[in-house]
């Protein structure tokens, strides 16, 4: 799932993205990190703030960590293309401060 607001945390968009199987919590993390930038991207917004508490994802795509698992790698160069596409800066931040948890579906 990805949830965008605007600057007065008032929601822009929110989607569920279905995951059919089973996978991984980072797998899931990295799809909706995917989705909300080729989202921002179909809205033409560059320089979006982006704010995730996978501190894994967020680690992995901002270059500060390699992305040693193979199955993690595809879906970290996809999310490093769609961020210098977009010009979107991502940043962790706690799970208690993420707003995806605190808006309800």
């Amino acid at each position: 799932m990805f949830l965008l607001v605007d600057e007065n945390e008032r929601e822009i968009r929110r989607k569920k993205i279905p995951i059919y199987g089973t996978t991984t919590n980072n797998v899931a993390e990295f799809i909706g990190l995917i989705n909300g930038l080729e989202e921002l991207d179909r809205l033409g917004e560059k320089g979006v703030q982006v704010y995730m508490d996978s501190n894994l994802v967020v680690n992995c795509v901002n270059g500060t960590w390699k992305c040693k698992a193979p199955h993690l790698k595809m879906f970290c160069a996809t999310a490093k293309g769609l961020l210098l596409e977009t010009h979107a800066i991502l940043d962790w931040l706690p799970n208690t401060e993420n707003l995806v948890d605190q808006h309800p579906y």
